[in-house]
């Protein structure tokens, strides 16, 4: 049996190009505190590989390294500024050990920008979840003023 339907047609051309679509950029706030989670974001990418070496070192210890950890660190302002001042274990299911070591490996790092004015200490969360010996999450979970 034929088709009965119509076969579409294309509407004609002019010959004139199509107009150019205005490509806009989303806009994007960059307050002190944005610039500041941006650089505590990197700072936390940048101490993985230290961390992976501490559950590296607990695994081949013979400690299971899976669960969940929350680690709290203090930005404070030095010269200048911004820097990783202290740091320690919130919620870790590791032995003391391996706590320290993935605590040091924060502890000492630098970020790329001040401390927004007025303030003078940040207090920054940071989760870790380790799945079957593999980290699953590693990231940034929240920075106040204490």
């Amino acid at each position: 049996m034929p088709s009965t339907r119509a076969t579409p047609t294309l509407a004609p051309t002019t010959g004139a190009p199509a107009p150019a679509l205005e490509a806009s950029k989303p806009k994007h706030v960059d307050t002190p505190t944005d610039l500041l989670r941006w650089s505590l974001m990197h700072a936390v990418q940048h101490s993985e590989p230290g961390v992976i070496d501490c559950l590296d070192s607990a695994k081949t210890a013979g400690t299971a390294v899976d669960g969940r950890a929350v680690f709290a660190f203090f930005v404070t302002e030095k010269n200048g500024h911004a820097v990783i001042s202290r740091s320690s274990a919130e919620l870790s299911p590791y032995p003391d050990a391996v706590n320290a070591c993935i605590a040091a490996t924060l502890a000492s790092g630098e970020l790329d920008q001040q401390l927004p004015e007025g303030q003078s200490e940040y207090r920054v969360q940071r989760e870790l979840i380790v799945d079957k010996g593999t980290i699953t999450t590693y990231k940034l979970k929240s920075f106040v003023v204490p």
